[in-house]
């Protein structure tokens, strides 16, 4: 079988971008697999936001990517194989009086001050519809481009912070809050290409082993 495999050493880049979120929580899961089979080193990989990175796609930046969508991706310049969906939180500091709550309506947050990432990620298109659904506007103190740094100034109790519940963990010293509100919003993960764009052997061998990643069925949180 060994001699059927495809020498990713004798082709071209796969020209692919990765978001930070997904990169860090998801993509590790075909990592291993990539470096046994020799192919990493033929990955360009593009790192940024996943509204970035779809712009990137559809300008052809990038030929591949993994992105997050509050929806699952519907696009006219996309083809996009869904992986899966995850809910978001709502992350505040150990601090915060709400810290001792599991759960938060957004109705109950109009008054409160929220630290957010900027449009690079999908978070704020989501947290908007959130927004406009409960009818508030909450007032957005500081937009940061770094994950890190938002849950550092979450952590101090200096805002509210909206994050995909994966993204958050107990070394990051914040509390996360399920979201109460019925909505549809989800982080949706998702595999995409330019729509009439031809992948070539490679591309396809390395999308069908992006297909293989597991996000967890947020109906599995409960059991």
């Amino acid at each position: 079988m060994a001699h059927r495999e495809i020498d990713f050493s004798k082709q071209s880049q796969i020209r692919f971008g990765l978001p930070p979120i997904i990169g860090a929580l998801y993509f590790p899961q075909v990592a291993a697999a990539l470096l046994k089979r020799g192919w990493m080193e033929q990955i360009k990989i593009m790192e940024n936001g996943s509204a970035q990175l779809l712009t990137n796609l559809i300008r052809g930046d990038i030929d591949i990517a993994l992105v997050g969508s509050p929806r699952p991706l519907h696009h006219q310049g996309v083809e996009a194989i869904s992986l899966g969906a995850r809910p978001f939180n709502v992350i505040v500091s150990p601090d915060n009086p709400l810290a001792q709550r599991t759960s938060i309506s957004f109705t109950e947050l109009g008054d409160q001050q929220f630290i957010g990432l900027d449009g690079k990620f999908v978070h704020p298109e989501a947290f908007r519809a959130y927004c406009k659904a409960a009818g508030i506007t909450p007032n957005i103190v500081y937009r940061t481009p770094d994950i890190a740094w938002l849950k550092g100034i979450v952590r101090e109790n200096l805002g509210l912070g909206f994050l995909v519940q994966d993204a958050v963990n107990a070394i990051d010293g914040v509390v996360g809050l399920k979201i109460t509100d019925q909505l549809m919003d989800r982080f949706n993960v998702s595999i995409a290409y330019r729509k009439g764009y031809s992948l070539t052997p490679e591309e396809t061998a390395f999308v069908k082993l992006l297909s293989q990643m597991k996000i967890p069925d947020p109906a599995m949180l409960t059991k």
